[in-house]
């Protein structure tokens, strides 16, 4: 979980949010085989949380600012 954790985190990283990275990217940014890339993105991708484009590219998914929205919404102001 903490390596499918990772690969999230290497895709949202400011430098790689916009271009995406490649899966050859992301295996060496996490210092792991591609194949073991593949098999950790794919529940990441089935809750939307990671996406690929037509290129390849992944980049962070639409999901991922669904659950960012309702954190201000629990959030209460005041009190913080």
């Amino acid at each position: 979980m903490r390596r499918a954790l990772g690969l999230l985190a290497a895709v949202g990283a400011p430098d790689a949010a916009a271009a995406g990275l490649t899966l050859g990217e992301l295996a060496a940014s996490a210092d792991i085989d591609k194949s073991t890339v593949v098999r950790l993105l794919n529940p990441l991708r089935e809750f939307g949380l990671v996406e690929a484009d037509e290129t390849g590219r992944y980049r962070l998914g639409v999901a991922l600012l669904r659950y960012g929205q309702t954190y201000p919404d629990r959030l209460d102001l005041r009190a913080t």
